[in-house]
């Protein structure tokens, strides 16, 4: 049998530090889905593994604007 493989999700404030900014700022970059997440309950799960990509893509479009 396959077992899918989940992605590996961070929590605000590790993503937080991840990023060396605040946990609001990265709950707005979810708010305005800048960074892929996912809601669990009332808290945000962010996904590691696109997280710099979303960003990167997110400030390669703001230069170009």
């Amino acid at each position: 049998m396959h077992e899918a493989k989940l992605p590996e999700l961070m929590t605000v404030k590790e993503a937080a530090e991840y990023l060396s900014v605040t946990e609001r700022t990265v709950r707005n970059l979810a708010n305005d889905n800048l960074i892929e997440h996912v809601r669990v309950g009332q808290k945000y799960r962010i996904v590691k593994d696109t997280l710099l990509d979303s960003l990167q893509k997110y400030y390669q479009s703001e230069k170009k604007s």
